[in-house]
């Protein structure tokens, strides 16, 4: 079918430019100074994301002490491209809270399975704990969220997973106490 498509010279054309025009961005994000944190070294499975670049210009567009908020796709708190970013957020931010969920007729058109997270932030300090919550099916976990809420010391992200930065999707309580041991 993209043969027959490219058989019009007008099509043809239009495609050419689109090329381009994806090339001189992918350029552009590979070479700013404004996204140091995409391209990160876990065994050249790293590609650039948009959401990806949409979380670190928050870092530069946030005053030093405000805050941000954000729901980020789940790969963010485990995908190979945002291994920078998470690391930027845990020694160059605090975060607050990472209410992680699995769609479930959440949003309406998006599959049921995709996760995605609400993040909130101040853009200035240090994480030492992540208080978090993973793979939730409803919303209504936000209406008692301090009763439902995880505490993840630092140390566990860091040793979960040390080369990769990934997130430990926690969902309950008794699986902090595991991975302090392990």
């Amino acid at each position: 079918r993209q043969e027959e498509l490219l058989n019009n010279p007008e099509i043809a054309e239009k495609w050419e430019i689109h090329k381009d025009e994806k090339q001189q961005l992918s350029e552009y994000f590979a070479n700013s100074q404004s996204y140091k944190l995409q391209s990160p070294d876990v065994g050249g499975q790293a590609r650039r994301e948009l959401s990806a670049l949409f979380l670190e210009r928050i870092f530069d567009l946030v005053d030093n002490d405000g805050y941000a908020a954000q729901i980020l796709p789940g790969r963010t708190f485990a995908g190979a491209a945002s291994k920078d970013l998470r690391e930027h957020l845990l020694n160059n931010c605090e975060i607050n809270s990472i209410i992680a969920f699995e769609n479930n007729d959440i949003f309406d058109h998006v599959h049921g399975q995709y996760k995605f997270g609400i993040t909130t932030f101040k853009n200035s300090g240090e994480t030492t704990e992540v208080t978090s919550i993973f793979n939730q099916k409803s919303v209504d976990i936000l209406k008692n969220i301090e009763e439902k809420i995880i505490n993840v010391p630092r140390s566990i992200l860091s040793q979960y997973s040390p080369k990769a930065k990934s997130f430990h999707f926690v969902e309950h309580k008794e699986e902090v106490e595991i991975l302090k041991k392990m």
